[in-house]
């Protein structure tokens, strides 16, 4: 009730301050004070996977195992990032069966009604209500132990599958034939930037066919480099700039630096996006196909909760703790 309360209390400045990707009050202001007002607002749940993490992630990552190939090697993220070419991550198989038959139904079409946002006409979602449920292997993948350790070993804390922005789950096709006019300036997200919903802030990427530069692939720098820039750019300040454009990012790193995630079906990242800069969907001449999950901590850097109206995701009773507990 309490918390309620405050949350109708800070609902109209929260928006006022979120518009403009944050720049009204400064990036990092921001998201210090979002993370304090929700370290308040969601203390209990911020304990309870704090003591989760602490005490029984490695009994929790075992219950919640099922049957996970004892083969199946945990990844590491270093320097903000990893890439799994194994191929042998629990679901992986399921995931490109079920995304396949979707990909044959709904890919290739313009609708606007699958638009994610105005600003990106180049992005269409090809998620559909009740597709969680009808393809359980949109969840059981992302679930699964190896890629929870994965998230759970990098962040520090048991992670929550994102209920507002980002999607904790997206399905989506990028293809430049979507866009509205030929030959657009590049912007939004296909601008170099930082996620800003929370820090560390893990996205899961699986590609749903093998990707090439035609296909306008997720582009990043490691945290490491990033984090030089950051600093020569002054990023997050006061009035700066939430999108950089390649003129200003290459006057203080090598191009060389930049990863393209250019590979086969089935390859699998782990990125830190609020540490490496990243944009994706620069001219896709041939459609890409991409599974995006996104994973904060109980506390976030936003305030989007107090005024979004947060996804729900299905569970049932007989659900292991861990999913419960990155789910609910």
């Amino acid at each position: 009730m309490i918390g309620s309360t405050m949350d109708r209390l800070i609902r109209r400045p929260a928006r006022y301050f979120y518009d403009d990707f944050m720049r009204r009050g400064g990036i990092g202001n921001t998201m210090r004070a979002s993370k304090a007002y929700n370290r308040l607002r969601y203390a209990s749940r911020w304990r309870e996977h704090r003591r989760c993490y602490d005490e029984a992630f490695d009994r929790l990552l075992k219950e919640n195992n099922g049957d996970t190939p004892a083969n199946v090697a945990t990844n590491v993220m270093r320097d903000g990032w990893a890439i799994d070419t194994s191929k042998t991550l629990p679901h992986l198989n399921e995931l490109l069966d079920e995304t396949d038959a979707i990909i044959q139904q709904r890919a290739g079409v313009k609708d606007l009604k699958r638009r994610v946002n105005l600003d990106k006409p180049f992005w269409q979602s090809l998620l559909e209500p009740g597709d969680l449920e009808r393809c359980p292997s949109f969840l059981n993948f992302i679930l699964s132990s190896p890629v929870l350790e994965t998230i759970g070993r990098y962040m520090q804390i048991v992670p929550v599958l994102s209920k507002t922005m980002p999607p904790g789950v997206r399905f989506v096709e990028s293809n430049a034939a979507f866009e509205d006019e030929p030959n657009p300036p590049l912007r939004s997200s296909q601008l170099f930037h930082l996620d800003i919903h929370d820090s560390p802030l893990v996205y899961v990427l699986v590609l749903l066919r093998d990707t090439t530069m035609e296909h306008g692939p997720w582009c990043f720098l490691p945290a490491s480099v990033s984090s030089r820039a950051e600093r020569a750019l002054g990023y997050r300040r006061w009035r700066a700039p939430y999108r950089i454009t390649d003129e200003q990012m290459y006057a203080h790193v090598d191009p060389k630096e930049l990863i393209p995630f250019t590979y086969p079906r089935g390859t699998v990242l782990f990125i830190d996006t609020s540490r490496c800069f990243h944009y994706g969907s620069r001219n896709s001449i041939k459609p890409r196909m991409q599974m995006m999950y996104g994973f904060t901590s109980a506390c976030r850097t936003d305030l989007t909760l107090t005024y979004m109206k947060p996804q729900r995701f299905p569970l049932s009773s007989s659900d292991q703790t861990l999913r419960k507990l990155v789910l609910q």
